[in-house]
């Protein structure tokens, strides 16, 4: 079964291209060398083609050796130690809310078709 594999562009982390890598050629760990000498650029290994660990706009963490979602919103930043993207300030338990990113707060949501950040 074919191995995916993500390019990392800069020092961002941020994942900018991918790959699928035969068995063969990503065998004994290879697979990232075979990419560079195709594409260039530094490449990571990022699980299966049925169970993906990555995917364009998301973020490696070299620290952690994990992938983070794509951000959700501009102000919000990186939980490194629980692997998830944080607001501002905390989500209200008292009911349905959704980010309002222009006043950086949670507002009551009024049944809106929108997506909630917990559900990226």
């Amino acid at each position: 079964m074919p191995v995916n594999f993500v390019q990392i562009g800069g020092s961002t982390g941020l994942v900018v291209g991918g790959a699928l890598v035969s068995d063969e050629d990503a065998a004994d760990g290879k697979g990232a060398d075979f990419c560079k000498r195709l594409h260039g650029g530094v490449w990571i290994e990022a699980g299966s083609v049925d169970a993906p660990l990555a995917g364009m706009g998301w973020t490696y963490c070299e620290d952690t050796g994990r992938f983070f979602s794509p951000k959700p919103y501009p102000s919000w930043t990186l939980d490194k130690e629980n692997h998830t993207w944080k607001p501002p300030t905390a989500k209200p338990e008292d009911g349905k809310y959704i980010w309002n990113e222009d006043e950086e707060e949670w507002v009551a949501d009024s049944g809106s078709s929108i997506v909630y950040p917990d559900q990226l």
